[in-house]
């Protein structure tokens, strides 16, 4: 299907090739289209997304978009948002079509907890975890990682999160653009790099290791409310994740976490992609049983139990208040008394026997 020269302009009430009706923009990025939509055949809701004009006359970027859809639309995993449909629009340019979520997304969450326990960390991000695992025995590397690309979701059987728009990183990457246009793209349509890996802010493609380590950085900031490096500008933070090593979760959010977390995230947060956890499930198991192990490490001493004594009991009203048996003080007052009774019966007895004598 040939591209038309005139573009489409959705607006609410246009129809997709008489299936979908547009309802209102939900939200945009530097690449692509957000909308809020109704199956028509099935009156529910769902989401359309669709590229933006000036990407969408690229056959590389059109390619991309259509393919990295389907590889989505194959994964079978609670924790990846469903792709029900592919289309054109009537100017050829390409669209899919989403389940329509109800919740929120992390950085919403994030914006209100301001941090979550460890416990709650892992329970997010373990089905996120799952969906990077499945993506990547695919084929499939997300690229764009991140707490606004994580929606905690309501569902029937209750509540879990779903990652967010699989392969447009991938394809933003793919794209043939030169290096410095790459990380501008990629500014506009993370918001921020700060959850790239280093290998990605040096230019490489990188793969599922990058995943892994922009999954570390979403738990870190949800464990202390913080990103693990922070700058004035975009290329300082990329200048420091290929340089310096990244802060410990106690420095950045001023909370002692275990020796065990520390070094959990010393190793996914490494340069090195070889030093990370070689799966996102294995990251989240491994920050679950370091928590726990912490746990388990401090042990809390009862203090001995004691048979109450006189000490224990209230004072009478009016009462003078006496010092506590096992109190310093009342040792003292003890010792002094027993001193002064022993030292008067000799008095006594020493006086009784110089009585004896004088008589």
């Amino acid at each position: 299907m040939e591209r038309s020269d005139q573009q489409v302009e959705l607006t609410p009430g246009v129809t997709l090739e008489g299936r979908y009706r547009i309802d209102g923009l939900l939200g945009q990025g530097g690449m692509g289209r957000v909308w809020n939509a109704t199956q028509l055949s099935l009156g529910r809701p769902v989401v359309v997304k669709t590229l933006r004009a000036e990407v969408s006359r690229s056959d590389v970027v059109v390619r991309r978009f259509l393919r990295e859809a389907r590889s989505a639309a194959e994964l079978d995993h609670e924790g990846v948002v469903r792709i029900l449909d592919v289309g054109r629009l009537s100017d050829a340019s390409p669209y899919f079509v989403m389940e329509k979520l109800e919740g929120q997304t992390v950085d919403d969450a994030l914006a209100g907890r301001g941090s979550f326990s460890v416990e709650d960390t892992c329970e997010w991000l373990a089905p996120v975890a799952g969906a990077l695992d499945a993506a990547h025995a695919g084929g499939i590397i997300h690229r764009d990682v991140k707490p606004a690309n994580m929606f905690r979701a309501r569902t029937a059987g209750g509540t879990t999160t779903k990652l967010l728009d699989f392969g447009v990183a991938a394809l933003r990457d793919d794209s043939g653009a030169d290096r410095a246009t790459k990380l501008t793209l990629q500014g506009t349509l993370v918001g921020t790099p700060h959850y790239m890996a280093p290998e990605c802010a040096e230019g490489e493609a990188g793969g599922p290791r990058s995943d892994i380590y922009a999954l570390a950085c979403v738990a870190y900031k949800m464990l202390t409310g913080r990103v693990p490096y922070h700058a004035d500008t975009t290329m300082g933070v990329l200048t420091a994740k290929v340089h310096e090593s990244a802060p410990s979760l106690s420095e950045r959010g001023g909370t002692a976490f275990a020796a065990s977390v520390e070094a959990l995230f010393v190793r996914a947060l490494s340069r090195d992609p070889a030093e990370r956890p070689s799966t996102a499930s294995a990251f989240v198991a491994r920050l679950r049983e370091a928590a726990r192990d912490s746990k388990a490490a401090i042990v809390t001493i009862p203090p001995a139990r004691r048979e109450p004594s006189a000490d224990d009991l209230p004072f009478a009203e009016g009462a003078e208040p006496r010092p506590r048996g096992d109190s310093p003080r009342a040792d003292s007052a003890q010792r002094s008394d027993a001193v002064w009774f022993a030292a008067a019966s000799l008095a006594v007895m020493a006086l009784m026997w110089a009585g004896c004598l004088w008589l």
